[in-house]
């Protein structure tokens, strides 16, 4: 399953720090996409099976970042949706 995570960073100093000298924990997730907006702020997008995982990679970075997480789905499952209700 896919989820969006978006974040905005409360402490950008601390960040780059953390980001620079520390191997993110990926365990159980797939990085699909991260983009980086102007502003300190971004999304990333990964592959989960397990919401744990998501919660566990998310402990990494919420005392630095708001994060919101979303499951999300792409076209052809967006489509299978739709179709169901025609």
């Amino acid at each position: 399953m896919l989820f969006m995570i978006t974040h905005a960073c409360k402490d950008p100093n601390a960040a780059r720090e953390r980001w620079t000298n520390t191997e993110e924990k990926w365990d159980g997730l797939e990085l699909v996409a991260r983009y980086h907006a102007i502003g300190n702020t971004g999304v990333v997008i990964v592959r989960a099976d397990d919401v744990r995982a998501i919660s566990k990679w998310s402990m990494q970075w919420d005392d630095l970042f708001d994060l919101d997480v979303c499951p999300v789905m792409e076209d052809e499952e967006a489509s299978e949706v739709v179709a169901y209700f025609q």
